[in-house]
């Protein structure tokens, strides 16, 4: 009866495990995706890539992606940074990962830290 219970949450706590990383991995899949997507808009442009460079190979999921996305385009109007290829823009990209990274989820307060920063 023990050994029975022991291996039935054994089998419970591999599949919980399972489908955590299956989980994971789609995540890591649709933020891929919308990399890409976003790449392709701005094909052939160094628009606002700074960011998106940056963020391509790490492990956020896509709504991280999209309110740091949100935040770095806010404070480049903020900042007045239309030249997406000055060294700023980089800066700032790093920054706002920097801050998103402490927990930070509200674009606006992203925003308003990475500027104050800045």
């Amino acid at each position: 009866m023990y050994h029975d219970t022991f291996f039935l949450r054994c089998a419970q706590a591999r599949d919980a495990q399972t489908d955590l990383m299956k989980s994971s991995a789609i995540k890591i899949a649709e933020s891929r995706k919308l990399l890409a997507e976003v790449d392709a808009l701005f094909e052939g442009k160094h628009c606002a890539m700074a960011i998106y460079r940056l963020l391509q190979n790490s492990a956020f999921g896509p709504d991280e992606i999209n309110f740091m996305t949100t935040a770095y385009e806010d404070a480049l109007r903020v900042l007045g940074l239309t030249d997406r290829t000055d060294p700023m823009t980089e800066i700032l990209a790093r920054k706002i990962i920097e801050i998103a990274q402490t927990g930070e989820r509200n674009p606006a307060r992203i925003c308003a830290k990475a500027v104050a920063a800045i």
